[in-house]
């Protein structure tokens, strides 16, 4: 996930933010000159599109910010929805290593499999962190071992004798 575009954004939107209070502030900061009938047309201007700049801004950020959330929470989203997942049984067939001939012309029996711990109970959405990376991490242990087992079984040619 790139978060830099939604700081940006959110950096942006308050540069905003603070450009509309300004001119909400600035004809009286800066003394304007005042009309004997109330505000002048420059301090109406200023006034107005302070408030316009204000309104857009804040709905700015507001939408930036509910993005920016949305997209923070969604890998715990998709990590939860991962853990709840029930495996199909496909993923736990290690292939098996054919016996092959030695050096000197005997076959050997091929090495067992190392054994894969059972994947525990998928965690519920009002878990911890903790309970849901669990899954994830003994999936990714089993696929390991497995790549390592047909790596050791099928890549192993020479013999030990020579």
């Amino acid at each position: 996930m790139r978060v830099g575009r939604y700081v940006s954004a959110l950096a942006a939107t308050s540069v905003a933010v603070a450009a509309g209070i300004w001119l909400l502030v600035a004809p009286w900061v800066l003394s304007y000159p005042q009309q004997a009938s109330g505000w002048g047309p420059q301090v109406l201007t200023d006034f107005w599109t302070g408030m316009a700049v204000l309104v857009l801004a804040f709905l700015a950020l507001a939408l930036y910010g509910g993005t920016a959330a949305r997209a923070l929470r969604a890998p715990v989203a998709s990590a939860a929805t991962a853990a709840v997942a029930e495996p199909t049984g496909d993923e736990d067939a290690a292939p098996v290593p054919e016996a092959m001939p030695a050096q000197n012309g005997a076959a050997h029996e091929p090495a067992a499999p190392p054994p894969v711990a059972p994947a525990p109970a998928p965690a519920t959405a009002s878990g911890t962190l903790d309970d849901m990376l669990v899954p994830i991490a003994t999936a990714l242990l089993s696929d390991l071992v497995k790549r390592r087992a047909a790596a050791s079984g099928g890549g192993n040619t020479g013999g030990e004798g020579s």
